[in-house]
């Protein structure tokens, strides 16, 4: 699965947020909608409208593969070793944000 990038304003998030998880988790509308309504939206809720989400996916959580390997690698049932990263902005961002950042560390790196 290729890295993919998704920036969102928070009026935007939970029609970004539903397919996401219907792609990624491979579950029906019913259940991404019942995951985020259920788990998500009373957190979303609480921030500023101002507020803007940068979603990366796959993600490698260092905590997260820690627990994968010690703990469900071993059950019967199918976990995903990648995570999803949501990071939250107050105010707009745009990609070119990080591109400026990104090449710093590049240039930082060699």
């Amino acid at each position: 699965m290729n890295h993919s990038t998704i920036i969102c304003s928070n009026p935007e998030i939970r029609s970004i947020l539903i397919p996401l998880l219907q792609k990624i988790f491979q579950v029906s509308l019913e259940i991404a909608e019942d995951l985020y309504d259920t788990h998500l939206k009373t957190h979303i809720d609480r921030l500023r409208e101002s507020v803007w989400f940068l979603i990366e996916w796959p993600y490698v959580d260092k905590v997260y593969r820690d627990s994968y390997y010690t703990y469900f690698s071993s059950k019967l049932s199918e976990y995903r070793k990648d995570c999803m990263l949501i990071s939250l902005f107050e105010g707009e961002v745009v990609p070119e944000d990080f591109l400026q950042s990104l090449i710093l560390c590049c240039i930082l790196n060699r």
